[in-house]
């Protein structure tokens, strides 16, 4: 059976929720007993009379969308399907009216239209067996579309969205001074969005490249103390007759947004073996609405998988970033002056070697472990550091009370040159938790609903970096 035949196979069952049963017009019934028999024309004919004495009657839309889908007319099919949708009188008919326009959009490898209708139609599907059975559909396109858009949202309370320091005094070179709000923790709501497009070029049993799109954006709006601690700093610094035009004042001036284009290329060099990853990518970010820096970035990685339930992966990332050299964070307001630490404006050349472990326990539980090292050279002291992080995960296959959770427990130390902050080698470690939690239970157009709690704490010999936050992020993913 083809995959076709199962698309309509599965409308058909669907649709006899929605027609009339004993009792109803004679004529409806007698357009479905013809489609029913393979007689497509004379059905179609038999619909077009009932559509012509009501052309919003839903049930004759569907015999007549029926009809254009087994003449194999999927412009039709489309076109008497979706006005089957608009006039439907109930969900259920509505479902049917849905499918219809996917498989009329599929027909004409309109793959990302057809999977857009597969949503509406598994968020009005009458039961399981056709909330899964629209999952399957999805699949079978999602797999022979050579476009995925992957769509991300989602917003968090944080307690530090700048990541600002605990410390209210820091040491710059022989001088203490005291540090500005805007470099103390700021607190406020972290808006996420961002689209990741791919397309596949070229495939074959042992190869595919693919070109991608990616663009993110993040943004805040601030607490009301948050807001009032930038103000104070605005009028400190224009009661000493100074620039005022570089400091932040809203959420806005923290907002960080990036895009970038690139290829990959995977290949299965090995019979047998997983495929190798190969990666070319360019990007640009702005921060705060200005231009933060250009990068380039080469990814490798290999997968090997020990059995069935246990895979390894290594993954090497060699990345330039060329910096925009007119970014300064203000971090002291007061006494004579305002004092600027430059954070950009300089180069970047960086490594990272990462080895993964993640392997299927008990009841389908998964167990994640890895190591990271990263090599981050630059004339800036402060990004100029080598840094050694380790992680754990792990998450539940079995949902709790309709939740399925995840935990995550990552500790890093990175390890600094010269600074301007302290007089010997600076290093900070960093602990970072989060509990994730999947609802299941709740779905809306295929998408679950996901709460992320999590919590960090950086200990740095330098009291500017010596930071903590806590977020509590929602966010949509897909359920199938």
């Amino acid at each position: 059976m083809t995959h076709r035949t199962a698309l309509s196979l599965a409308a058909t069952l669907a649709l006899c929720l929605t027609l009339p049963a004993a009792g109803a017009a004679q004529d409806l019934a007698t357009a479905q007993r013809l489609l029913d028999d393979g007689n497509s024309v004379a059905a179609a004919a038999m619909a077009d009379i009932l559509m012509t004495a009501d052309p919003d009657d839903a049930a004759a839309l569907i015999v007549a969308a029926q009809a254009a889908r087994d003449l194999e007319q999927p412009d039709a099919t489309i076109a008497l399907a979706s006005r089957a949708f608009r006039t439907a009188p109930d969900d259920t008919t509505r479902y049917v009216a849905a499918r219809l326009v996917a498989i009329g959009h599929a027909a004409l490898d309109q793959d990302t239209r057809a999977q857009f209708w597969l949503r509406r139609a598994r968020q009005l599907a009458p039961d399981a067996a056709n909330a899964q059975s629209v999952a399957e559909d999805y699949a079978f396109l999602r797999d022979r579309n050579p476009l995925s858009v992957d769509l991300n949202f989602g917003i968090s309370p944080s307690s530090n969205i700048n990541n600002g320091s605990r410390a209210d005094r820091v040491r710059i070179g022989q001088f203490e001074t005291i540090l500005s709000e805007s470099a103390k923790p700021l607190s406020g709501l972290q808006y996420d969005a961002g689209v990741a497009l791919r397309y596949r070029l070229t495939a074959t049993e042992t190869e595919a490249t693919f070109a991608t799109f990616d663009l993110r954006t993040t943004t805040y709006t601030l607490s009301t103390d948050a807001r009032d601690g930038l103000q104070r700093d605005f009028d400190a610094t224009q009661d000493l007759g100074l620039p005022t035009g570089d400091l932040p004042r809203d959420g806005s001036d923290f907002a960080y947004t990036t895009a970038s284009v690139g290829l990959v290329h995977n290949r299965i060099f090995r019979l047998g073996a997983a495929p190798t990853r190969l990666s070319l990518t360019l990007g640009h970010s702005w921060y705060g609405g200005d231009p933060y820096q250009t990068s380039v970035t080469f990814g490798a990685g290999q997968a090997f998988a020990t059995s069935e339930r246990q895979q390894f992966r290594l993954d090497l990332t060699l990345r330039q970033d060329i910096t925009a050299d007119t970014f300064r964070e203000v971090i002291a307001v007061g006494g004579d002056g305002v004092a600027r630490e430059r954070i950009a404006g300089r180069d970047v050349a960086s490594a990272g070697l990462a080895l993964s472990y993640a392997r299927v326990v008990g009841q389908d539980h998964l167990l994640s472990v890895s190591a990271t090292h990263r090599i981050s050279r630059s004339d800036a002291s402060e990004r100029d550091f080598t840094a050694w992080q380790v992680g754990a995960g792990f998450d539940l296959a079995t949902p709790v009370l309709g939740t399925r959770f995840g935990f995550g427990l990552q500790l890093e130390e990175r390890v600094f040159g010269d600074s301007i902050f302290v007089a010997r080698e600076r290093r900070d470690r960093t602990v970072t938790a989060q509990v994730a939690g999947l609802l299941d239970a709740v779905e809306v157009y295929g998408f679950n609903p996901a709460v992320t709690i999590a919590v960090g704490r950086t200990l740095s010999e330098a009291a500017r970096f010596d930071t903590e936050f806590a977020t509590l992020g929602f966010d949509l993913r897909s359920a199938f």
